[in-house]
């Protein structure tokens, strides 16, 4: 995605993109879904749906390229979450070759530990007084996105922004007031399983599109 295209050929793609993203079941705006035992909520989003959806991951890769060019050019270090998030942030590394730099920025991911995030004593390191910007599939400002971004300012890293495929917060930026960049800007709610105002109101779950684990492996099976 050139970064010389303006507000509405952004918006434009963006509608295209959300399109697709509904189409193969990765992002669903409206809804009452089971998100595992815990949460319901209002909207779905999966990563792990798109990562076998290579034209979804590319052009998520581009878009995410795209708002860091426009905003943190001087960008070093691209962090990735664990899991499903390591391959977005390599191709948006790699897309950002293309936008007017001579490198690539150096990825590093971080790891699940302790019911936190952290990193590599090596990447910590690294981090260490680099320009920083912290990428997410979903981001809500509140957990998703910010926790990745403490992690990361905690290893002295300067955290220019948190770029995400879908920011699904009430803000555009994080509770430690990091500027989020997203594709798409669309609120939905998260509610505790046992305390479900969607669930008092009689609206029945989604059990064919958005049931946790068992939804997913078995798109991920079709896929595969």
């Amino acid at each position: 995605m050139d970064p010389k295209f303006g507000p509405y050929a952004k918006q434009e793609l963006a509608k295209g993109f959300r399109a697709a993203l509904i189409a193969r079941q990765v992002f669903l705006p409206k809804g009452h879904f089971a998100l595992d035992a815990e949460y319901h909520a209002s909207g779905f989003f999966q990563s792990k749906l798109a990562l076998v959806n290579p034209e979804i991951l590319a052009v998520a890769a581009e878009f995410i390229a795209a708002e860091i060019a426009m905003v943190a050019a001087e960008v070093e270090m691209l962090v990735a979450p664990p899991g499903c998030g390591i391959a977005l942030t390599t191709l948006a590394a790699a897309s950002l070759t293309k936008q007017p730099r001579r490198y690539a920025p150096l990825v590093v991911h971080a790891i699940a530990q302790g019911g936190g995030l952290d990193f590599f004593p090596a990447f910590r390191s690294t981090l260490e007084g680099r320009k920083a910007v912290v990428v997410e599939w979903f981001c809500d400002g509140r957990n998703n996105g910010t926790a990745l971004a403490e992690a990361a300012s905690h290893t002295g890293a300067e955290i220019l922004a948190v770029a995400a495929v879908w920011n699904a917060g009430p803000t555009r930026q994080t509770l430690r007031g990091v500027p989020i960049l997203a594709a798409i800007e669309e609120e939905f709610e998260l509610f505790p399983a046992d305390n479900c105002p969607l669930c008092r109101s009689g609206q029945p779950v989604d059990a064919e599109r958005g049931a946790g684990p068992e939804f997913v492996e078995a798109r991920l099976a079709l896929a595969l």
